[in-house]
């Protein structure tokens, strides 16, 4: 009996990620890679604009899958990385890799160009709730991006409203690096 508890906590902690605690105890600021375009058109004008916010989810954006908390109930998540230069490289990746982080592109999507359809978004440690707790990202473990996620203890829904000064749009920082690269090349 104690082994097949110690082994249904083994699978709700997998499940769950390991716990790090609140934004406090994360320390820094956070980001999102998010898509350009939605359903309900250019969300780059939508922040800009003040009009779009994160939502959290109450479900995987790749497989439709619940996500659920520790005691079995649903929660709502939002999933971030822990750095920037994480973010960045994710945004690198291949599409299946980034339709597991970001949900599935459309033909239309891909026909503009993956790298022209992605956001990333700085989230400052001031903005996240502090009763959000945070958690590994378990699906991400062993890879070599830091990954977490942030969700209620009662699992409600919650929301994000980042200022339009910290979106960027995916095809400028490519841009940039691409310049920084060949500078340092011919210096």
């Amino acid at each position: 009996m104690k082994l097949l508890i110690e082994n249904w906590r083994k699978f709700l902690t997998e499940e769950q990620g390991e716990y790090i605690g609140t934004i406090d105890d994360v320390g820094r600021d956070l980001y999102r890679i998010s898509k350009r375009y939605g359903d309900k058109g250019d969300n780059y004008e939508r922040f800009q604009k003040g009009t779009k916010v994160i939502r959290s989810r109450d479900r995987s954006a790749d497989d439709d899958e619940p996500y659920l908390n520790s005691d079995g109930n649903p929660e709502h998540r939002i999933y971030f990385f822990g750095s920037g230069d994480d973010a960045k490289a994710a945004m690198m990746s291949d599409t299946r890799e980034l339709e597991a982080i970001v949900g599935d592109f459309s033909d239309e999507d891909k026909d503009r160009g993956i790298n022209e359809n992605l956001l990333l978004v700085r989230i400052p440690m001031g903005q996240v709730p502090k009763e959000v707790e945070f958690f590994t990202d378990y699906e991400l473990e062993g890879t070599p991006y830091d990954a977490i996620y942030g969700a209620y203890p009662d699992g409600r829904a919650w929301t994000l409203a980042p200022k339009a000064t910290d979106i960027q749009l995916a095809t400028d920082l490519l841009n940039y690096e691409e310049d920084d690269y060949y500078y340092e090349d011919f210096v």
